[in-house]
């Protein structure tokens, strides 16, 4: 799930918004980094925590709705099995 970056045309992707925030906790680990620099990067830091928790939160939801498709699915096949007379074991 890929989104626009907000000051540029890349695309933000969950493993690039990582990438980012690894820079960001670098530079401002730095001693030598000014506070404007810093309160920049905290801000954008937070953008991008948001932004992953966002995202994970979708994979989380789809993942579940896959899981429930697959354990439906299986009721639903087993359900036919044993109407048929098969045993279940």
């Amino acid at each position: 799930m890929a989104k626009e970056k907000g000051n540029n045309n890349e695309q933000l992707t969950y493993e690039s918004a990582v990438e980012e925030l690894n820079t960001l906790v670098e530079r401002v680990e730095d001693k030598e980094s000014s506070f404007e620099q810093v309160e920049k990067d905290v801000k954008r830091a937070m953008e991008l925590i948001a932004f992953c928790k966002n995202e994970l939160k979708g994979y989380r939801e789809r993942f579940e709705q896959i899981q429930a498709q697959s354990s439906a699915d299986n009721q639903t096949e087993n359900g036919a099995q044993n109407q048929e007379g098969d045993f279940p074991f």
